[in-house]
């Protein structure tokens, strides 16, 4: 892994396969878990930082998982991107708790949240 930050669940990286993607964690002594285009995929280590979240393209139906800063892992929440914010590009619309009717998730209010509180994926 990386020796300059510790690499930590959540954090977007890149495998030694050029796969980037959410960590989850390792696995044995030379593999780790990522979540990839909202699939679980076993790559090779190590891994490095990869594109910082602000810059990962936010698209509708996009699952995402919401982390604020100080909260610890109770306080994630699983959601899908609504919709972007027209007036202010930090910003997404998402829906979180939907009655888990995830397919139904357009006929739910979204709730306006920063980008750099998401990941992408459901972790």
């Amino acid at each position: 892994m990386n020796d300059a930050k510790e690499i930590l669940p959540g954090m977007y990286v890149k495998s030694a396969d050029g796969i980037c993607g959410t960590y989850v964690n390792a696995k044995g002594f030379d593999e780790a878990v990522l979540i990839s285009s909202n699939q679980s995929v076993t790559v090779k280590l190590p891994l490095t930082f990869e594109v910082p979240n602000e810059e990962i393209i936010f698209t509708r139906g996009a699952r995402v998982t919401y982390i604020p800063f100080h909260g610890d892992r109770s306080m994630w929440e699983e959601g899908i991107v609504k919709s972007l914010d027209s007036e202010d590009p930090d910003y997404v619309f998402v829906v979180y708790k939907c009655n888990g009717e995830w397919h139904n998730y357009s006929n739910y209010t979204g709730q306006r949240t920063k980008k750099t509180d998401l990941k992408i994926g459901w972790l």
